[in-house]
């Protein structure tokens, strides 16, 4: 860490060839240990954009070797929002040695949010983890939302709503609403009578009814305004027959 500071403060005081000055600002922030987590996660918000995507090598580092779990999960948040597929690799390696629950629902996330294919069997296999935190295995199942309807994705999602807890349901639910009714209908109908009681939100049963509420309304707007052949009649009365 103290190397870093001094790249940074260095190139601040001898103004930094290709480095510009907001960069060296908030890097000297977050590098600076006598700052309150608060600011520290803070900055991180203002580095999280693609213009800085050129500092997710060294966002690994500190993600990793950073002690306060804010911070820590605030640093990989910035490293997804940057969207550079380059941080994916090091990310998934991350994810196979880190233990620490802040670290690994922040490596999640910014896998979540790169949306990089190679993540999606890491994905599913958090989803799975029975031993996983609660909230890194919902995070998993809105980043494998994003893939559908790749079968990795579905399969996975799939699997989920049978997950002994309703949360996991409610989520692997809320995640299917973005993949094709005729692939969705089947799994989602028998949560109907699934009533367990997930929060604010409802009942599984309630978000089930959403989903295939939602499935129907994307197969309307699909077939409507459009005159269709009798073989695509067929076909899309199939779908909502399905997800009804």
């Amino acid at each position: 860490m103290s190397s870093l500071v001094e790249r940074f403060g260095g190139a601040a005081a001898n103004g930094g060839p290709g480095r510009g000055a907001e960069e060296r600002r908030l890097m000297l922030i977050l590098l600076d240990p006598t700052q309150g987590e608060a600011v520290r996660a803070k900055v991180l918000l203002e580095l999280g954009r693609p213009c800085f995507s050129s500092l997710a090598p060294i966002l690994l580092k500190t993600g990793e070797s950073e002690s306060s779990g804010l911070v820590s999960w605030q640093t990989f948040a910035a490293i997804g929002a940057m969207r550079s597929r380059r941080a994916t690799r090091p990310l998934l390696n991350l994810l196979r040695t880190i233990k620490d629950v802040p670290k690994r629902h922040g490596i999640v996330a910014a896998l979540a949010a790169l949306y990089d294919r190679r993540a999606r069997t890491a994905l599913a296999r958090v989803l799975r983890d029975q031993f996983e935190q609660l909230a890194t295995r919902i995070t998993a199942a809105d980043g494998l939302a994003l893939f559908a309807p790749d079968p990795v994705a579905v399969a996975a999602l799939a699997a989920a709503l049978e997950d002994r807890l309703p949360r996991i349901r409610f989520a692997a639910l809320r995640a299917l609403t973005l993949c094709p009714a005729a692939l969705v209908g089947p799994l989602v109908s028998p949560l109907l009578n699934d009533f367990a009681v997930v929060g604010p939100e409802g009942t599984v049963a309630s978000c089930a009814e959403a989903t295939l509420e939602s499935l129907r309304e994307t197969v309307r707007k699909r077939t409507a305004g459009r005159p269709l052949s009798a073989k695509s009649r067929r076909a899309a009365r199939r779908r909502f027959e399905v997800a009804s």
